[in-house]
C-alpha cells in the first residue's frame, strides 16, 4: 500500500486503502507486485489486507461486488507472477509464493485500529476514542460475564467470512500459496483466527470442497516494542501493562483441547514494527518458542519477519514521519544484522524475511542482495 503511494503517486486515503485500486485502477497493483518480484522478492502479498464486507459496505460496494473485488486481488498477484516468469525463464511458478493478505479486524475500524487494538463490542471492550481513555482488554469481571468469549466468537465469524470468499472459488484458491494473517494486535484475535482456520478445514473435509489446507502464518506487531493489548488479568493491573511476548507465542502455538482441528499456524512472526525493536523481540520470541508446552505440535514453526522501513507511523494523525538515514542499504544492513546476531536457526523450520510499510523496491533489492551473499540463507 505505501509503495502505491510512494512509487506510483496513488491516493489511497480511503477505507479500502490499497484495495481501493481494485475497482478504480488495478494496473498499479500489478506494477507494484512486478516491481517487488524484479527487486528479488519471492513472496508477494495480495492487495486484500483491508478487504472485508464491512469495509466494502462502508465504501458503498454491495456484497457481490465486494466478493468479486476480493477475488480480483488474487488474480492480479497471479498476473504479476506470470508476467515476471515470462521475463525469467530460469524460474517457475513454484519459485513464487502468493500469500493472501488478511488484516485484523482493526483494519475495518474507523480510524483503523491495528496499532491500538480498540475494538467496539462485540469484537472488544470499547471503540477507540480520540479524546478519552481507551481500553483494549476486558477486565476480570467482564471475562467472568462471558464478554471475552463473545468477542472471540465475533472475531472468528469475521475472519471465517473472508476465508470462505476465497475458498469458495477453486481457481482463486489454487492461485493462493499461503495465508497471511498480519498485524494482529490482540491475543483474543489470534485465538479467533486459529478457530476460523479450523472451521475452514473442517468445512472442506466435510464437503470435499477444494479448500485444501494451505501453509499459513500469524504475525503480530509491536509498534513501540510492546504488544498493543493491555494486560488486565492480574489484580491491580493498570492499562499501561501489556500482554507479554511469551503469552502471544503461547496463544499462537499452544494446543486448543476443546477444538481438535485448531492446529497451530505453519509460521509465526512479527510485522509492521520498527527495526529498532527487532533484536530484543526476536530474542524473546525464540525463548518462548523453545519453551516446552504440553501437547503442543512437535514440529518447529517457520519464522516470518518483516519490519517497517525507517519512517515512523503516527496512528493519531495517520501520517508517516520520515527518519533520515534509514532507507535502502542501511535498512537492509540493520535487518540482516539482527538476523546475524540474534537468529537461532535451530529454533525454526525456516525463515522468511522482508519488509512491511514504507519498504519499497530499493529496500527489498538491498535485502535480497544481502541474502544472496549468504548462500546458506537465501
Amino acid at each position: 500500500g505505501t509503495t502505491l503511494e510512494d512509487a506510483f503517486g496513488q491516493d489511497i486515503a480511503h477505507p479500502l486503502w490499497s484495495a481501493k485500486l481494485l475497482a478504480d485502477d488495478p494496473d498499479p497493483i500489478i506494477a507494484a507486485h512486478l516491481g517487488f518480484l524484479r527487486a528479488g522478492a519471492r513472496v508477494i502479498l495480495t492487495s486484500s489486507y483491508q478487504c472485508s464486507f464491512d469495509t466494502f459496505a462502508r465504501a458503498g460496494y454491495p456484497p457481490e461486488q465486494a466478493r468479486s473485488l476480493m477475488l480480483q486481488s488474487v488474480s492480479l498477484a497471479s498476473s504479476a507472477a506470470h508476467l515476471f516468469l515470462s521475463e525469467r525463464p530460469d524460474l517457475s511458478r513454484s519459485d513464487i509464493t502468493i500469500a493472501l493478505s488478511l488484516g485484523p479486524y482493526g483494519a475495518a475500524c474507523v480510524p483503523t485500529q491495528e496499532y491500538d487494538g480498540c475494538y467496539p463490542p462485540p469484537y472488544g471492550p470499547q471503540a477507540y476514542h480520540p479524546s478519552s481513555a481507551n481500553r483494549n482488554a476486558f477486565t476480570p469481571e467482564e471475562v467472568a460475564l462471558g464478554h471475552e468469549d463473545k468477542a472471540i466468537d465475533a472475531l472468528r465469524s469475521f475472519h471465517r467470512a473472508r476465508l470462505e470468499v476465497y475458498a469458495s472459488c477453486p481457481t482463486t484458491w489454487s492461485d493462493i500459496d499461503a495465508l497471511a494473517f498480519e498485524t494482529v494486535p490482540s491475543v483474543l484475535e489470534i485465538r479467533a483466527i486459529r478457530l476460523a482456520v479450523a472451521d475452514l478445514h473442517r468445512r472442506s473435509s466435510h464437503t470435499r470442497s477444494p479448500a485444501n489446507p494451505k501453509p499459513w502464518w500469524i504475525s503480530a506487531l509491536f509498534p513501540s516494542g510492546r504488544f498493543p493489548q493491555q494486560d488486565l488479568s492480574s489484580p491491580g493491573s493498570g492499562t499501561d501493562e501489556r500482554v507479554s511476548v511469551e503469552r502471544v507465542v503461547e496463544t499462537m502455538l499452544a494446543p486448543y483441547p476443546d477444538v481438535d482441528a485448531a492446529a497451530p499456524p505453519t509460521a509465526i512472526g512479527i510485522n509492521c514494527t520498527p527495526v529498532t525493536h527487532l533484536r530484543d523481540l526476536l530474542r524473546r520470541l525464540q525463548l518462548a518458542v523453545a519453551r516446552p508446552v504440553d501437547g503442543a505440535d512437535a514440529r518447529k514453526p517457520w519464522l516470518v519477519l518483516y519490519p517497517n522501513g525507517g519512517d515512523v507511523y503516527d496512528p493519531q494523525t495517520q501520517t508517516w514521519r520520515t527518519t533520515e538515514g534509514s532507507k535502502g542499504q542501511i535498512w537492509a544492513r540493520d535487518v540482516l544484522g539482527v538476523l546475524e546476531d540474534v537468529l537461532d536457526e535451530d529454533a525454526w523450520a525456516g525463515v522468511v524475511v522482508g519488509g512491511c510499510c514504507k519498504t519499497g523496491f530499493e529496500e527489498i533489492a538491498a535485502i535480497s542482495a544481502g541474502l544472496q551473499a549468504q548462500p546458506d540463507r537465501s
